[in-house]
This record gives structure tokens, sequence and C-alpha cells, in this order.
């Protein structure tokens, strides 16, 4: 009950603080949806002072993550001396066959792993992996925290 009142309270200050065309001074939600406004009028919350405590840290957390959580499609998978050799050259092959998407390798003691794309739905995850199917027959799909969008 107590994170659905979380939730309903997240939701209801996020679409307040959006539909204002004003920027907020004040760090924290609640004192600023308090503060009286003449076109919007004032906000009187009523709660105990650990849930404004509990939703100001979730801001912050947020604030400080490169992203968020999506899906890629791992291609390679492998350790050793040439394992990062290895991956490289399948990262270059890919990115001049599909330069729109993303190519990751990440390196996992001991391990390195190449993985592509920045999707936010698993469908679409999905999709790439079959156009990579016949040449890469044993790429997966993981979820993986993706980068946000680039904006034009």
């Amino acid at each position: 009950m107590r994170y659905l009142l979380i939730n309903i309270i997240i939701l209801i200050c996020t679409s307040l603080v959006s539909a204002q065309e004003t920027e907020i001074q004040d760090d924290n939600i609640f004192k600023s949806l308090q503060k009286n406004n003449i076109h919007l009028g004032k906000v009187k919350i009523y709660q105990d002072q650990s849930l404004e405590a509990l939703v100001v840290n979730h801001i912050k957390i947020n604030e400080r993550q490169n992203g968020f959580m999506g899906y890629r499609v791992q291609v390679f998978f492998g350790s050793g001396g040439e394992a990062k050799k290895k991956a490289l050259e399948i990262k270059s092959k890919i990115t001049s066959k599909y330069p729109d998407i993303e190519a990751h390798i990440i390196y996992d003691t001991p391990n390195f792993k190449l993985r592509l794309g920045d999707f936010r739905v698993k469908n679409d995850a999905y999709k790439f992996k079959k156009e990579l199917e016949d040449e890469y027959p044993s790429a997966f799909i993981v979820e993986d925290m993706i980068d946000f969008p680039k904006l034009n």
C-alpha cells in the first residue's frame, strides 16, 4: 500500500512539474510544489518526512545514471589474448554494415563482450537480431543499461 502511495505521489508530482513552464529553482520537488504560484495555485502535502527523503534520494540517484535499462544484442563473448582483437574486428565489420547501430565492447574480467544497439523495446532488439542471424547465429538479446538517445 505504501509503495502504491509513493508511486501515485511521484506520478502526480511529475505531472504537475511538467505542466509548469517555469523552471524549478529548488532541488526538493515537494517544497517547489508548496510554493504559492499565481497561475497554478498552491499545493498542500501531508506526508511522512521519510517519504520526502526517499523521493529526493531517488531523484538524485537517477540524475547520476548515464542511461536506463533497455536491450542490446550480444554477438561476441570471449577471453584470452586474442579476444579483444577479435571483438574489435567484429565491431569494425558490423559498424561499417550498420553505421546507425552503436557497438559497445565491454570488458568483464576476464571476458570481452560485443553488444550492439541501444533498444528501448525488446521487440526492436529481436528484429535486429533476426537481421544478424545468418552471420552471427549465436547472437542473443541481453538486458543492459543503454545510452540516452542522441538529440539532434
